[in-house]
């Protein structure tokens, strides 16, 4: 930003007889000019609504206290591709799409499945990334799980908000329903015996189990995923600008490997 006054000579300073009151207008308008710049350098363009309990995809690295994962890390190569910037909104995962209901955030980056009653009040990406549910039980529990069938009369615990829960209460066939906010609270009952197993994303159990080896728990080996999807991110529903961003950059993303490569780097094979 510029500014000329014709009170200026030729050394550029203000003359020492100006009035101590118009010095004093012109510095306040120097500075607040310079906040104002300040403030629009620093306001991002997206606010990006994510969790912190689900490693790899999001976590709260506890030594930065910032949230690290493959979802941050993409939505860094997807600002750099489309030169846009962001700011991570932290939620539950429940809450995430009300929250862009209301407008408090601008787009939704998380594990999300792609279903059709979300689309019905978000805008989805392409898919991002395939995978099912694994199942977590204690490690001396001697029981072959291999899918659903066998979780009748069980406890099952599975993350708030997920479309886990509609399915088993479909079937009916389960004991009790418990519901977490984090996967390391899930991890803790099923090891305290509060719950009978638990159904949780398989890439975030197996990470977990991998970077955090606890011998009270295993995944079941056998178990074949029931409700297998595709995770994509999201926008307000009609926000076509910012959905075609997202999806032009996952684009370029995809095709020269960047992408594969965010994937393997956290173990998403």
């Amino acid at each position: 930003m510029s500014m000329q006054c014709k009170n200026q000579n030729a050394s550029g300073r203000f003359p020492s007889r100006a009035p101590g009151i118009v010095r004093g207008m012109l510095a306040s308008l120097v500075v607040a000019g310079a906040s104002l710049l300040s403030l629009s350098a620093q306001a991002a363009d997206y606010r990006v609504g994510t969790t912190t309990s689900g490693m790899p995809f999001t976590f709260l690295d506890l030594g930065s206290e910032k949230i690290k994962g493959f979802v941050p890390d993409l939505m860094d190569a997807l600002g750099e591709e489309e030169h846009f910037s962001y700011d991570l909104v932290p939620s539950r995962f429940d809450a995430l799409i009300p929250a862009i209901g209301s407008g408090k955030i601008d787009i939704i980056a998380a594990p999300m499945y792609i279903t059709d009653e979300r689309k019905k009040v978000v805008d989805f990406t392409q898919p991002i990334y395939t995978y099912g549910e694994g199942l977590l039980q204690k490690a001396d529990d001697a029981t072959d799980y291999r899918s659903l069938d066998d979780l009748k009369g069980k406890t099952v615990g599975v993350e708030t908000g997920t479309t886990f829960i509609e399915i088993l209460r479909q079937r009916g066939e389960v004991k009790d329903i418990k519901t977490y906010g984090a996967s390391a609270d899930l991890m803790r009952d099923v090891a305290l015996g509060r719950v009978d197993v638990g159904l949780w994303d398989a890439p975030i159990l197996a990470y977990q189990l991998e970077k955090s080896p606890n011998p009270k728990l295993k995944m079941a080996k056998d178990y074949q995923a029931q409700m297998a999807g595709s995770i994509g991110f999201s926008v307000r529903k009609g926000n076509a600008e910012t959905l075609k961003k997202l999806n032009d950059g996952l684009d370029a993303l995809r095709q020269d490997g960047r992408l594969k490569a965010l994937l393997e780097r956290w173990s998403l094979r």
